[in-house]
C-alpha cells in the first residue's frame, strides 16, 4: 500500500507554502505527493455563482483562480519531491 499526500489547494496560492507542504509530506512517511493541474476555463462556467457555504456569492472562476496550482510550479515541486524520496504524481482534474 502506498501513502499519497495530496497537495491540492492547501498552498493558499503561495509557492513557498507548496514547497513546505511537499517537505511536510516526507516527514510522516508518505510515499508520493500528488498535485492536480487545473485548467480553469475547462473546469468551470465563467458566470456560475456559488449559492451557499463559505464562498457564497463568489464565482466558481474566482475560487479556482485563487485555489489552483499553476502548471509552472509542478517542475520545481516534483524536483523537491524526488530529492526528498517521494514519488511525484500528477492527477487528472475532475
Amino acid at each position: 500500500m502506498k501513502i499519497v499526500a495530496e497537495l491540492s489547494a492547501n498552498h493558499l496560492g503561495s509557492f513557498e507554502r507548496a514547497l513546505d507542504l511537499v517537505k511536510a509530506a516526507s516527514t510522516p512517511g508518505a510515499d508520493a505527493v500528488n498535485s492536480r493541474p487545473s485548467h480553469q476555463r475547462q473546469m468551470v462556467e465563467l458566470g456560475r455563482i456559488i449559492k451557499s457555504g463559505p464562498w457564497r456569492a463568489e464565482t466558481l472562476w474566482s475560487l479556482y483562480r485563487e485555489a489552483h496550482t499553476p502548471s509552472a510550479w509542478h517542475g520545481p515541486l516534483f524536483t523537491s519531491a524526488r530529492y526528498l524520496g517521494l514519488e511525484p504524481l500528477i492527477g487528472v482534474s475532475p
